[in-house]
C-alpha cells in the first residue's frame, strides 16, 4: 500500500513538471482564487454566511470546486436579496 502511494506521488510530481501539469495547476489556482473572492464578498455583506478559507483551500477535484462556486453564488444572491 505504501509503495502504491509513493508511486502515485512520484507520478503526480512528474505530471506537475510537464507543461500540461503546469497549466492544470494554474487553472486550479485561478479557480480557487475566484472562490476566495466570492467568499470575501459574502464576508463583507454578512460575515456569518462566509465559509472558512481552509475549506476552500482543501477542495480537490473540479467537481468540488464547481459545486462550491455554485453554492457561493447562490448564497451571495440570497444574502443580497435579503438586504
Amino acid at each position: 500500500m505504501k509503495r502504491a502511494k509513493e508511486q502515485a506521488m512520484r507520478d503526480q510530481k512528474r505530471f506537475n513538471s510537464t507543461s500540461e501539469g503546469q497549466r492544470a495547476m494554474c487553472t486550479r489556482a485561478g479557480r480557487l482564487a475566484t472562490l476566495h473572492l466570492i467568499n470575501e464578498t459574502i464576508r463583507k455583506v454578512d460575515p456569518s454566511e462566509a465559509y472558512d478559507r481552509a475549506l476552500i483551500d482543501r477542495l480537490t477535484g473540479n467537481d468540488a470546486i464547481d459545486s462550491l462556486r455554485d453554492l457561493l453564488l447562490a448564497d451571495y444572491n440570497r444574502i443580497v436579496a435579503k438586504k
